[in-house]
C-alpha cells in the first residue's frame, strides 16, 4: 500500500468514526432525555398521598414510603 493509498483509507475510517461518534451522541441524548422523563414520573408517584379516599380526592403532599 503506497502513501497516497494509506491516507486515503485513513481518511475514509477518519470519517466513519465520526459518523459512529455522532450516532452515538445522539443516543446518549435521547437516553438522558427518556431517563429525565422516567425520574420525573417516579418522583411524582412518591410523592402522591390520598387525602380524602371516600371521595377519592388526591393530594399532592408527601412522600409515601
Amino acid at each position: 500500500m503506497n502513501d497516497k493509498t494509506r491516507i486515503e483509507h485513513l481518511e475514509g475510517e477518519g470519517k466513519l468514526m465520526i459518523k459512529i461518534i455522532d450516532r452515538l451522541e445522539q443516543r446518549i441524548s435521547t437516553l438522558e432525555k427518556v431517563l429525565q422523563s422516567h425520574a420525573k414520573c417516579i418522583g411524582e408517584l412518591r410523592e402522591i398521598k390520598v387525602d380524602n379516599p371516600i371521595k377519592g380526592r388526591v393530594i399532592v403532599t408527601e412522600e409515601i414510603k
